[in-house]
């Protein structure tokens, strides 16, 4: 003992490497055990930090859902070299109510096992393995769904009948593999994967869930790149401009419709001479005419004087696509001016209104 501490100084002079075999300090084995186990325990509070739990619904944020919060404290769980207190402190310092008073209502002398088995009962899977293994071969691809998005929920429903005891380790990749076949509504991307030898009929030629994953998400990139380039394509034969916002591709669709034809412009120059001859034979003296007609000349008295001077509004009807459509005829002047004198001798008994508050005059269509 003494010799081998004499010999720190002599390597830390020399600047040579403290080697392995040499005997650092002499302690008792209990000694070292118990040094052992808290150099583990420091390493492991840094290595396992659970996320927040409480089991309210909806879930809070910043929450976790249950299988995600059981997924990593399994793995704590199933790591021997952490200590069971250990276990039992992260278990509780991740958790809030309610479920925290579920896992305290079990006693300070529970351990991480019985606490963690307290959270499976209350928040865990309650059905059973076929039950599972039924729903998991109706599970289908939904509607505007990737492929590979369909198989990652495959996946996490597998992991349920894996749990519940429904399908061998060994066989979840082959399982997960057939049911994606099954539930996949893709033809040209199931119909690649054979090429590429990815078969589920042949147990032998079954590949792992990332392989599968990674081959679905390449077949997709590819597929995707290739609707690009053919929505290009047909834009360019048209004669369309291109730009990165015109080539826009769902990339669930199988088949892309063609491109619209390009819109018709109204020629508004030709409609307005149209227009322009239909209104040619209406005239000023037919426009008079009209007026004389409408307006019964014995019942005029003062306070219509304006009102006569002015006349009705003179429309015309004109034709646009066929649709009969009214037409006000614009004379070349909107206000109908009258001397001082003529007011005073036949108006005066009519106050005059400001300017702020616009008359109607009906000959100028409604405006002044």
């Amino acid at each position: 003992s003494t010799g081998s501490i004499s010999r720190v100084p002599q390597y830390r002079e020399e600047g040579g490497p403290m080697q392995a075999s040499t005997p650092a300090v002499s302690l008792p084995p209990d000694m070292q055990h118990l040094l052992l186990e808290r150099v583990l325990r420091s390493t492991s509070d840094v290595k396992f930090k659970l996320k927040c739990f409480s089991g309210t619904s909806p879930r809070p944020s910043g929450e976790v859902d249950y299988f995600t919060w059981r997924a990593q404290a399994k793995e704590m769980m199933e790591d021997s070299e952490i200590a069971d207190k250990v276990k039992r402190r992260k278990i509780i310092e991740s958790l809030l109510p309610p479920a925290l008073k579920v896992v305290l209502g079990a006693g300070s002398k529970a351990s991480a096992g019985e606490c963690f088995d307290i959270l499976e009962k209350g928040y865990g899977n309650v059905i059973n393995a076929s039950e599972l293994k039924a729903q998991f071969s109706e599970t289908y691809q939904h509607t505007r769904e990737l492929p590979s998005v369909y198989l990652t929920r495959l996946q996490a429903l597998a992991q349920e009948v894996l749990e519940a005891g429904g399908v061998k380790d060994a066989e979840l990749d082959s399982y997960i593999q057939d049911q994606f076949f099954r539930g996949c509504w893709h033809e040209s991307l199931l119909n690649t994967l054979l090429i590429r030898g990815i078969n589920c009929s042949d147990r032998k030629r079954s590949v792992s869930y990332a392989t599968l994953l990674f081959e679905v998400r390449s077949i997709e990139r590819e597929h995707s790149d290739k609707q690009k380039r053919k929505l290009r394509q047909e834009l360019e034969e048209k004669g369309r401009p291109l730009s990165r916002s015109s080539v826009q591709l769902i990339k669930t669709s199988e088949n892309i419709s063609s491109a619209p034809e390009k819109a018709t412009t109204i020629d508004w120059k030709e409609k307005y001479l149209q227009v322009e001859q239909q209104l040619a034979g209406f005239s000023q003296t037919n426009v008079a005419s009209q007026w004389a007609q409408e307006t019964d000349v014995t019942q005029i008295g003062v306070s219509e004087v304006v009102r006569q001077l002015v006349g009705p509004a003179c429309y015309g009807y004109v034709y646009l696509d066929g649709v009969k459509s009214t037409c006000l005829i614009d004379t070349g002047s909107q206000v109908t001016c009258i001397c001082e004198t003529f007011y005073y001798e036949n108006l005066s008994h009519r106050k005059l209104q400001s300017i702020d508050n616009i008359l109607q005059i009906e000959g100028a269509g409604g405006q002044m």
